[in-house]
Formats: structure tokens, sequence, C-alpha cells
């Protein structure tokens, strides 16, 4: 009889080896937890340990000595962090500095407040998971008290409607927390991060040493979501200015007497800056690739975009044609511009151009008196629209007509543009400013006032600043530049200052104006749809002068500042058409709508 022997194959072999990895790395790893969970457990009793034992250690130094330290122990081989804070307590019971006692009622000041020591050690380490443990207790003197060398601050705070602010953090040594009262004074080397009573929400009494030298405490306030709030001293620097005479001085701390100070914080607020010009542009702009944009046509003939007179017969003209276009009415318009155009006029041809306007029941030529020149009609482009009152002739066409005095020429039109302000604002790129705020933390020798926020920034690239976390205040902006040149701000429509109110998260446009710019508007000569990032270049070569910018989701790039009277060079490039580079005079404010063709 045959016996077969079967054997493990080589991908069973694997899988098993795989299936026993996993068990071991999940037990391994359960081990090395259960390790850590034992080393912390003996961490957190070691410092349970240590502070027993620093408390210890206080108790039996005499009354004085018992002071504020810091000190680093390594224990197990952990490293722990030890803060000893000592607070001097003013007990009810005997009355307090503030004049009350534990039933509230009215009582004699105590000018010694130094009844007994309130004790908190503190521990920490990093180690493992890291942890913290704090122990307390209070410690009496065994005479009277006697007051020698103690005084008091009250510390109180509130917002701008009269409410306490909190907080609420443990009382350490630095580094602070981000929510902090924080008391520091140089010349006794006390630096000390509070918060405020639980008991009595908003302030905070502290039992201190008299001062050595007048206003040497200095105090500073701070929590997340609030403005700041800090004192100065004579002589301190802020933003770069010696503050001569402070606002809020640093306290001065004698003997027996109560300071009292009150901060107002109140919640921040986050401000979006957007730098515009006041104004955007439309147009009405054709080609003639297309009979989209034409409303009548007459012994005129379209090819590739040109528009020419018809043939009578070969390679003879008709004398004149015209022809017409579709009505233009702006959706939204605040001024019209001009009217332009490109042509090829031979000797003995011509194309003249003329505007009408929309009646209740007919289309009419705008008479020469609102628009002189207009009846016999334009030969020379652009042509100035701009006092044609918008209520009055809030929708326009656009006539061509042809002539020629030799049937075997004909005058071509190739493109014409007829635009418009409205009522978009255009983002301004990379503008920078300078914003201050009304509050002021003093003054300096010469009593200028030293405000305190004060700074210069800039827009992006889409014309944009966030601030955030700014306080309530009176807001100012000014100097603005770009390129190196300056903007006016049209303070009818952006009023200074800006008020910015408390917990709100808002937005400013800031209108800027310019004598000369130009606004360029990119468009599919096919489509009229606007062709976002083409690369559009500005340059004068005479000047120093070259940009290059990008357009916009509107097909737009904004050049401001520019010189007046000046040569430009415009060149325009975009994926899929054909480049156009042409020259443009400067004057004024000046839109120039693009319209690019498409490779075949």
């Amino acid at each position: 009889m045959k016996r077969t022997q079967k054997a493990f194959t080589l991908i069973e072999v694997l899988v098993a080896t795989f299936l026993i990895s996993i068990i071991f790395v999940g037990i391994f790893g359960g081990f090395r937890l259960a390790i850590k969970v034992v080393a912390q457990s003996k961490a957190k009793m070691s410092a349970v340990y240590l502070a027993n034992e620093r408390i210890e250690e206080l108790r039996n130094l005499s009354f004085n000595d018992i002071q504020t330290s810091e000190s680093v122990i390594i224990l197990n081989g952990v490293s722990y962090n030890i803060q000893t804070l000592i607070e001097d307590f003013d007990d009810c019971a005997d009355g307090t500095i503030e004049g009350f006692d534990c039933s509230g009622t009215i009582v004699s000041p105590d000018i010694a407040p130094n009844d007994y020591k309130k004790i908190k050690v503190r521990i920490s380490w990093s180690d493992f998971w890291g942890g913290e443990t704090i122990l307390s207790a209070n410690i009496a003197a065994k005479g009277l008290e006697t007051g020698e060398g103690k005084g008091a601050l009250r510390i109180s705070l509130s917002d701008s409607y009269g409410n306490p602010v909190e907080i609420i953090t443990g009382d350490q040594l630095p580094p602070c927390p981000n929510d902090t009262l924080r008391i520091i004074n140089e010349g006794t080397a006390f630096d000390q991060c509070y918060g405020t009573d639980l008991q009595n929400l908003g302030k905070r009494l502290l039992i201190l040493n008299t001062s050595e030298l007048a206003n040497d405490y200095k105090l500073l306030v701070q929590k997340q979501g609030y403005g700041n709030s800090q004192t100065f001293k004579i002589g301190e620097e802020y933003n770069g200015s010696i503050i001569a005479t402070p606002l809020r001085k640093n306290p001065t701390i004698n003997e027996g007497e109560l300071y009292p100070i009150t901060f107002i914080i109140d919640e921040t607020s986050d401000l979006m800056v957007n730098t515009f010009l006041p104004w955007g542009g439309g147009s009405f702009f054709d080609t003639f690739l297309n009979q989209n944009k034409i409303f009548e046509i007459s012994d005129l003939t379209i090819t590739d975009g040109d528009i020419v007179l018809s043939e009578s017969s070969p390679f003879t003209y008709f004398s004149s044609g015209y022809f017409m276009s579709n009505a233009i009415l702006p959706i939204q318009i605040t001024e019209w511009r001009q009217l332009e155009w490109s042509d090829f006029e031979e000797l003995e041809t011509n194309i003249n151009y003329q505007v009408f306007y929309s009646t209740s029941t007919d289309w009419c030529l705008v008479a020469n008196s609102d628009l002189p020149g207009n009846e016999n009609g334009f030969d020379s482009s652009p042509i100035d629209l701009s006092n044609l009152d918008i209520l009055e002739f809030f929708k326009l066409k656009i006539k061509a007509n042809f002539s020629t005095s030799d049937l075997g020429k004909t005058p071509i039109l190739y493109d014409w543009n007829l635009s418009w302000k409205d009522g978009s604002a255009t983002p301004i790129s990379d503008v920078s400013f300078d914003l201050r705020g009304d509050k002021i933390v003093g003054t300096d020798a010469e009593e200028e006032p030293i405000y305190k926020y004060n700074t210069g920034d800039s827009s992006n690239i889409s014309g944009q600043k966030e601030f955030l976390g700014m306080e309530t205040d009176n807001y100012y902006f000014s100097n603005f530049n770009k390129n190196d040149q300056s903007l006016n701000l049209n303070q009818g429509l952006t009023p200074m200052p800006y008020h910015l109110s408390v917990g709100t998260t808002t937005s400013i446009n800031l209108y800027l104006e310019s004598d000369n710019f130009l606004l360029v508007k990119v468009e599919d000569a096919s489509s009229t749809e606007a062709v976002f990032g083409a690369t559009v270049r500005l340059f004068n070569s005479s000047i120093g002068y070259e940009e290059i910018q990008g357009t916009d989701m509107d097909g737009e790039s904004l050049f401001i500042p520019l010189e007046a009277n000046s040569n430009y060079d415009l060149n325009i490039q975009a994926k899929d058409y054909y480049e156009k580079t042409f020259s443009i005079i400067i004057s004024g404010d000046n839109y120039k709508n693009i319209g690019l063709e498409r490779y075949e």
C-alpha cells in the first residue's frame, strides 16, 4: 500500500508567519504599554512625595524666609520641575486691606494684610505621558503680623459693558499660559503669572512687597480672543518709541496701602481689507467673426472678421453701405466711457461712425448738443462719451457708414468697442499701506502720541489682507503705495476713521484712485467670454517701466499708477490664442478691451 506524505506550501508558510507576527506585535505593544503605565504611575507617586517633602521643608523655615522659588530635581531617572508659589493672604477675620470683614461689613482697612502665607507646590514632568501634581498648604506666623514691607494690589478686569472678564488659569511661574495676569518687578527679580479669583469674578487681590522704586511693578493682561493691556514706566520702549509720559503707569506698592487698577479688555475682531479701484469696466466689443452682434447690414460683406463694401460686380464695389450694432444696454452703469475702433481707409474711401439712443418708440441720432460732431459722424478714434447722461441715454447703438469715390477700393473695419464704467469694483493687488488706531500707550519727549496699534502692511495678489485678533478701535488707513507710486483714498466712498466693533468678523473696502491707470479686459474674440490666466505685459523702455500680470476670472488686469501722456506697449498672450501687441497712450483712466483669436 502506497503512503502519501503532505507538506506545507510556501504560501501557507508565509501566511502562518504573517499571522504569528501580528499576534506577537500585539503582545509586545501591550507589554510596552503596561510598562509605560507603571512608569507613569511611579512618576506621579514620586511627584506627590516631592511636593509633600517641599511643603515640610517650608514649614521648618522662618515665616519671612518662605519665598517663591523654582528648581529641577531628577528622581529615578525622571526630571521634575518644582515651582513653589508663595502668596501672602489677607484674612477677612480681622478685616481686609480693602476695608471689609467676612460678612461684607465696612470696617477700618487692615494695614497689616499679610495674615498668613498660602503655599502651592507645582510639580511637573515631561517623561512618559508627562503630568502635573499640585499640593497646597497654609502657614501662619508664630506671632502677630506686622504688615511691615507689605502692600496690596487689586486688579479688576471687565469689558466695555462692565461685565467681568475671567482668567481661569492656575498661578505659576513663567512661561505664562495664553490667558494670564503677569506681574513683573525687575528690581526684585519678581515675575509671576496669575488668574482671577474664582469667588470674586474678574478680580484678583495680591499682597506684595512694597516698591523699592516708584512705578516698579509692571502688569500685563492677556486672554485669548480678547485685546491685551499693560502698564508702562517712564523711559520704556514701545514699538521703537520711548515713552516719556505713560498713559497707564506701573503701580507703586506702598506699605499698608491698597493700589486698585482696572483693565477694560474686549473680544477681538477679524478684519478683511480689500484694496479696490472704485469702478469696473464693461464693454460692447465685436471683432465681426460672426453676425451675432449686428442688428442691420446693407451693401456690406463680412469675410474672416473684416467688414468691407460688397461687390456690385467683379472687382467693383458699391459706393456706400452701412451697418448698425445690436442695442447696448449695460446691466449696471455709472458712466459711458468711449467708442473706439480699428479700421483701414485708403485714399478716396471713408468710414464714419455715429451713436444712436433709444426713445420709448424709436432709435434717434444723439444730437450734437449732447455729443458734438455726432450728426456728421466721427472719423478719429476714440470718441469720449463720458458727457452723455446715463439716465437719458441708457441704451445705445453704433452705426458705421462706409463710402468710396473709387469703386475699385473699399475701406475695411476690423473691430469696434464701446465701453462704460460700472459699479463693480476692481481689485488692486500689492498695495502697501499704513494702519493705526486711536488708542495710545503714552506720549514721547515731544509730546507726540505713541499709538498702541501702528503698523505697515500690504494687500496680496488678490487685493486682500486679513487682520486677525484686532481690538475694537477707530482705525485710520493711509500712505497707499504701489510700485513706489502713491495712490489716493476716495474718502467719499471710504470715510476715515473706520470703527471696528467688538467681537465681529467684517471687511472694509478701500477705494483707491490714481490720475492715470489702465484696466485691460481680455476676451475670446468669437465668444466674447473672458480669458482667464492670460499674460498681460505693459512696458515702457524709456522710463524703465515693466509689469506683467495674469488676468483674473473676469479676464481683467489693472495697471496702476502710470505716467500721464506716456506711450506704453501692451502685449497679451494666452494658451491656444494668437499673441497681440500694440501701443497705447495713457491719459487719465484708460479701459482697453482686447479680443484674442483662437488657433485654427
